[in-house]
């Protein structure tokens, strides 16, 4: 998740895919840290349609959070901006880096056929997807405390987060947390015995 004006990745979650479950995860740990939600939610036509996910839109607005789906390009820009600054200035040059992929279009940026036969030779030097995930959010944090520009721009983006004057947010309180990633229960009573199941 990536706040727009500080461009400040707020919360991560890792999967071999984008989906819903991933999403949520990314939500809940930015609550729980913040407390907090953005008044406005921008996002691409993602595949949000887990009943989960769906439930998790449902409740936000009606705490006052607005949903809507990126038009401008400026909107849909911005994560495709993350996504070159984040590899450019952060990840190449780390040991296990292979490139942007084979479609880059920038010179040196494609894998190169050496590194990927090197890494094919000494798999058993290849890190474990735990590891992966520790380096990953690491990487995330030295982007957050880079300088994003010059002149009145020259601050990290958590110290443009951190000065904002107003974060125009809905505040998340612990019942509203609650209903927001716990389960609902039924319960039913029949001779003394309490019966929990799940929705």
């Amino acid at each position: 998740l990536m706040d727009g004006h500080s461009e400040m990745v707020t919360a991560k979650s890792l999967s071999s895919s984008e989906n819903g479950p991933m999403v949520l995860s990314a939500f809940k740990e930015h609550i729980r840290k913040y407390r907090m939600m953005p008044r406005e939610i921008v996002t691409d036509a993602g595949p949000y349609k887990s009943d989960a996910f769906r439930k998790f839109v449902k409740q936000t607005e009606l705490l006052g959070v607005h949903w809507r789906i990126a038009t401008r390009s400026t909107e849909m820009g911005m994560i495709e901006k993350f996504h070159d600054s984040f590899q450019t200035q952060v990840c190449n040059g780390e040991l296990f880096y292979i490139g942007e992929g084979i479609k880059s279009k920038r010179d040196g940026n494609r894998p190169s056929i050496d590194v990927i036969q090197k890494w094919k030779k000494n798999i058993m030097d290849l890190p474990t997807l735990p590891e992966l995930r520790v380096k990953y959010f690491q990487l995330i944090e030295k982007f957050n405390n880079m300088k994003r520009g010059r002149g009145k721009q020259n601050e990290t983006r958590l110290g443009r987060w951190l000065s904002s004057d107003e974060i125009n947010a809905v505040k998340i309180d612990d019942l509203n947390f609650i209903r927001l990633f716990c389960e609902e229960a039924k319960v039913t009573i029949q001779n003394g015995i309490a019966t929990f199941k799940g929705s």
